[in-house]
């Protein structure tokens, strides 16, 4: 018999958050005026430090300054690295109340994301994490999706099984790991269908 659904755990970014790093990253290349598909391909071979808190935002920027010749500083950088993100990455406000919903019925809630330190400031100081019981941020336990281990310390820091917890992200690379650990998982396509999906597991928001 299926156990009862006590939390419900979201990704961030295309989730939470109305969209994902490679819009910010767009954004941030057009503002430091390098092209933006070398600029990516240049960040993609720092990502997996930077997510998982071995290199911080800070000090990628130097690199990126000495890299592309910009003259800048990581202090600029950072300022227009930030400014690009907030224009981008809006707070998913339905979401935000289907969460708030939840807690109000007694559910549990969990935040589990691959991202840098300076993203974790920045949702940080504008209070996205404050309904949430539990946020594991890759920056800061240095585990990133799909790893078990960061699906395992997410319910393990609920006080929770793996089958009492519904995870929610919008690709469907990450779920496949806590599918198979006995998560209920469900990929986002918005906000309507994942109230329907948490229904289908016995969760009503």
């Amino acid at each position: 018999m299926a156990k009862e659904i006590r939390a419900v755990i979201f990704d961030m970014g295309g989730v939470l958050l109305t969209n994902r790093i490679e819009e910010i990253l767009q954004g941030l290349a057009g503002a430091l005026g390098i092209d933006k598909k070398a600029f990516r391909e240049f960040q993609l071979g720092y990502h997996d430090r930077m997510i998982r808190g071995r290199l911080s935002v800070r000090e990628f920027a130097g690199i990126v300054d000495e890299r592309f010749s910009l003259g800048m500083g990581a202090d600029r950088i950072i300022q227009l690295w930030k400014r690009s993100y907030l224009e981008v990455m809006s707070v998913n406000e339905g979401i935000l109340e289907i969460a708030r919903k939840l807690k109000e019925r007694g559910y549990k809630l969990g935040i589990i994301s691959n991202v840098p330190d300076l993203h974790a400031q920045i949702n940080r100081e504008r209070n996205l994490f404050r309904p949430f019981d539990v946020c594991i941020l890759s920056c800061e336990v240095g585990l990133t999706k799909p790893q078990e281990e960061v699906f395992r310390l997410a319910a393990s820091r609920l006080g929770l099984m793996p089958e009492e917890c519904v995870f929610i992200d919008d690709r469907e690379k990450y779920l496949s790991v806590p599918r198979k650990m006995g998560f209920r998982v469900i990929q986002y396509k918005g906000n309507e269908e994942l109230i329907s999906e948490l229904g289908k597991t016995g969760v009503v928001v």
